[in-house]
């Protein structure tokens, strides 16, 4: 005898299913008898239905719910196309699915690695050199404008934020829970909301670059190689801090004062006759 049917609501919409964990196949068993697979969902593929389902309106980027549930339910039940009269129906257990159900996953810092779903990783703020790579390689311009991809941006922050993963495994077949968190964790380690919506809407981005880099090394007295190894967080502070304090005043007057004060400095004034 098989095992016993599980009720899962969502949306005041009722479902019966098998559920043996996210990592499973679950069957959903539909009134007439029919009996619908969901398969696991992985990192690749939640990236995937994110990318297809961002629409650009006058507020700025906005995720389709109808897009993304579409492009999960196809990417977990393949053979959805086949019952377009229960697509609409299965909307919500497909965003069900790949948000983990209800359920939270507490992260947890092990010394350093972080506990999420069902691995850990290691994880470190990625650096201004590679947030710059990112967006030049993901803001294209045709025709039609500037297109800027926003996943791209993300999945190369993601993977210029992850040191180890442990157990190893391809990013892309990470699972759905993992996924889930291992987005949330890097995202708050890289970005707020206001400087991740001020990255994405400078289409200048390597004159932003140029100018950011000018800015520090500037008021800092580094060299631009020096800024590229800094964590992009740190370029973001720094930023701040600089726009707070003002542009540094009489630059040269200080260095100059204060070579003159080493005591191993000599000092030749040439005056015109």
């Amino acid at each position: 005898m098989g095992e016993a049917l599980q009720t899962i609501v969502v949306d005041d919409i009722s479902y019966s299913v098998r559920f043996k964990g996210f990592h499973n196949v679950m069957e959903v068993y539909k009134s007439n008898g029919d009996i619908i697979n969901f398969l696991p969902v992985n990192y690749h593929d939640q990236m995937n239905a994110l990318r297809l389902s961002l629409l650009t309106t006058t507020k700025g980027l906005e995720l389709s719910y109808k897009k993304f549930c579409k492009q999960i339910l196809s990417i977990c039940n393949p053979g959805s196309e086949e019952y377009p009269y229960i697509e609409h129906e299965l909307y919500g257990l497909a965003l069900w699915w790949v948000s983990c159900g209800d359920g939270e996953v507490k992260e947890k810092d092990l010394n350093g690695w972080l506990d999420i779903g069902t691995i850990s990783v290691r994880l470190k703020p990625w650096k201004n050199v590679e947030r710059i790579f990112a967006l030049s390689n993901n803001l294209t311009n045709d025709e039609s404008g500037d297109s800027f991809d926003v996943v791209g941006y993300l999945d190369a922050m993601i993977r210029a934020s992850v040191e180890e993963i442990n157990p190893a495994i391809d990013l892309n077949e990470l699972d759905t829970i993992s996924a889930s968190k291992l987005i949330d964790a890097v995202s708050n380690l890289n970005i707020s909301e206001d400087s991740f919506q001020n990255e994405i809407s400078d289409r200048e981005t390597a004159n932003g670059y140029v100018r950011t880099t000018l800015k520090i090394c500037s008021f800092l007295g580094w060299t631009p190689s020096q800024v590229d190894k800094i964590p992009a967080p740190e370029a973001d502070r720094l930023l701040e801090l600089i726009d707070f304090v003002g542009p540094s005043q009489n630059n040269k007057e200080t260095r100059s004062s204060a070579l003159t004060d080493h005591p191993d400095t000599h000092l030749f004034k040439f005056e015109d006759d």
